[in-house]
């Protein structure tokens, strides 16, 4: 999940889960990793599975979370880190989802489904997916997508 990202390229802040499955952490794209590897509570992600992520960022930093489809999702978030790594990416109110972009590691396959950009992290819940969204994200977005 990106955040701040450049037009011209998408390079910007990630959450992201690594090619190894066992940890989650954060990139400032083709600047410096947070090197905050952390294993998610319930052990490595597995291939076939459904999972659900959450990413927050605001004028403090970013956050983020993952848990499994059909389990409850953490009260706590699970990371958490200030833009101290790599320089501080100018605000943009871009935002993005990438699958992997390392050609060097071999092809990457991965599926996104239901996702939203909500004016607050409380706001997104999976129980708004099954809502009817329709002019949503145009309504919110322009007020929200300078500051981030």
């Amino acid at each position: 999940m990106g955040f701040r990202l450049t037009k011209d390229g998408g390079q910007g802040y990630a959450f992201l889960i690594h090619d190894n499955l066992g940890n989650m952490e954060f990139l400032n794209d083709a600047l410096a990793w947070k090197e905050n590897d952390t294993p998610p509570p319930f052990g490595e992600v597995e291939i076939g599975k459904w999972y659900w992520m959450k990413a927050e960022i605001s004028k403090d930093g970013l956050k983020g979370k993952i848990w499994p489809d059909g389990e409850d999702e953490p009260a706590d978030w699970l990371q958490e880190s200030a833009f101290d790594f790599g320089a501080v990416r100018e605000a943009s109110g871009n935002v993005g989802l990438n699958g992997g972009s390392n050609i060097n590691a071999g092809q990457t396959l991965v599926s996104f489904d239901n996702w939203a950009v909500c004016e607050s992290a409380d706001e997104c819940t999976t129980s708004i997916m099954s809502v009817e969204s329709s002019g949503k994200l145009s309504s919110i977005w322009g007020s929200i997508k300078l500051g981030y």
